[in-house]
């Protein structure tokens, strides 16, 4: 049993203090089974089911700032481009520079290499 150590803390308010406490609690994750075990299939199934949604929805809001439309992203849904817990690649510091590059008109464009140019030379 791997007791872990959680904290949590109540904000001051205008007739309280601030509280907190620190307790140990094993939530018995060391497989899937210990937890069902110790805690009922439903109610693992229901916090499983809760956090894959919101892991969906989070995907979803992605796709739609990267311009899909709501039938792009069923497609790339249902060909399985989504898969819980599986987070992107990183974007590395130019690919993201090139990202936002794209996407501004020619003078906002002009204006960043500008400044990009005038602190090179401040840096020589």
């Amino acid at each position: 049993m791997a007791r872990n150590k959680y904290e949590a803390r109540c904000p001051a308010t205008e007739d309280k203090k601030e509280m907190s406490a620190i307790v140990s609690y094993d939530f018995h994750d060391e497989s899937v089974q210990t937890m069902t075990q110790n805690f009922g299939e439903a109610v693992c199934r229901s916090l499983l089911r809760q956090k894959l949604v919101i892991g969906l929805q989070s995907w979803i809001r992605g796709r739609l700032r990267a311009g899909d439309s709501p039938a792009d992203i069923q497609k790339k849904l249902d060909s399985g481009a989504w898969k819980p817990g599986m987070a992107r690649p990183k974007m590395s510091a130019s690919d993201k520079i090139l990202k936002e590059a794209e996407r501004m008109d020619e003078a906002e464009l002009a204006a960043l290499l500008k400044k990009i140019r005038e602190r090179r030379e401040a840096k020589r």
